[in-house]
């Protein structure tokens, strides 16, 4: 894909041999990864696009009680970058969500709930807190890059091979899993807003005393 895609993307997307690649060989063997530990649990997909060329294509990973496409709820997935420089293996959200909850706030509040659930789930020695750069100024791809909560980098030349592939698959699904237990299967979408909120009051409340500190401070001095 990294070597690839850019020159297929000149040419016709209908019946294209590597968009056909994606969607169905590369989806199946993921998918085969993935029930080797958790047998029908997860739903995978990947997208080259939709009648076009998509500027940054995924291979998703679905909890099934959680959601079974990326446009809600949170999941786990390859993002390849605009350049196809790179690709990160992610734990993300589903931008829609924010999108239609939050209205013009969506973008603050996908950042927040990113926040949140690394400080609920706390440093993992495997994966990162880094930001990624997906090269686009695009909705969709700014949205992948705020909705991201741990990841792992893969850049061109230097990709691990299948076994290595195969235990960072999995260590992140253990991952979402974790997340799952944190915000369950009942009313998501509530407890995630609820997650917001406290994580902002408690930034908040953090700030103010930060402040009183430093007036404090200023008044002895």
């Amino acid at each position: 894909m990294l070597n690839k895609y850019l020159i297929e993307k000149h040419k016709e997307f209908a019946q294209n041999k590597l968009a056909h690649f994606l969607r169905s060989d590369v989806s199946a063997m993921v998918q085969e990864m993935v029930d080797s530990e958790y047998p029908d649990r997860f739903k995978v997909s990947a997208s080259p696009g939709q009648g076009q060329w998509a500027e940054i294509p995924w291979i998703g990973v679905f909890d099934k009680d959680i959601t079974e496409s990326p446009t809600q709820g949170y999941f786990v997935m390859y993002i390849f970058t605009a350049d196809m420089s790179a690709v990160y293996l992610s734990l993300n959200q589903g931008w829609l969500f924010f999108k239609e909850t939050f209205g013009a706030e969506a973008k603050q509040k996908i950042s927040i709930a990113a926040e949140a659930y690394r400080k609920v789930l706390g440093q993992e020695e495997s994966f990162d807190y880094d930001s990624i750069t997906l090269g686009t100024d695009r909705e969709l791809g700014v949205a992948y890059e705020l909705g991201h909560i741990y990841g792992k980098k893969y850049e061109k030349g230097m990709v691990p091979g299948d076994e290595t592939l195969k235990r960072d698959l999995l260590g992140m699904i253990a991952l979402y899993e974790r997340l799952k237990g944190v915000i369950g299967t009942e009313f998501p979408e509530e407890r995630i807003k609820k997650i917001i909120f406290e994580h902002e009051s408690a930034s908040q409340a953090s700030n103010d005393a930060n402040m009183t500190d430093v007036k404090r401070s200023e008044d002895e001095s």
